[in-house]
């Protein structure tokens, strides 16, 4: 391995070198943005664009994206937990347990009637 070998090969494959773009990208465009009075999330759809494999094809999309992906979605997640006052929440347990109930029983409902009445399936096959 040649470690002052800098040369510039496209799409980039190392999974650094992928990190390191997609995080400078994530935090100088929203600066670049602001001044442009362009909401984020436009933005960010276009630098995909540009950067993707039918732009100038600087990255390419494989596993490590998924990664990304389960970041964002546990960032929202812990975002959305430090919304939460407790204090409503314990107040409500009674509609909280309810709509946490339905919406778990409702979609296995769903579908148990829609695999035993279309695919003709049993209840435990």
């Amino acid at each position: 391995m040649d470690w002052f070998d800098f040369s510039l090969k496209l799409p980039i494959t190392d999974p650094t070198w992928i990190f390191l773009l997609v995080l400078l990208i994530i935090l100088f465009a929203p600066i670049l943005l602001n001044k442009l009075r362009i909401p984020h999330i436009i933005g960010m759809i276009l630098a995909g664009l540009v950067i993707g494999e039918h732009g100038f094809n600087i990255l390419v999309r494989d596993s490590s994206f998924e990664l990304f992906g389960k970041v964002g979605l546990y960032y929202i997640m812990f975002l959305a937990g430090l919304e939460m006052n407790m204090g409503d929440f314990k107040q409500n347990r009674g509609k909280a347990l309810v709509l946490g109930l339905l919406a778990f029983i409702v979609p296995i409902g769903i579908g148990l009637v829609t695999n035993i009445a279309l695919l003709k399936y049993g209840v435990l096959t």
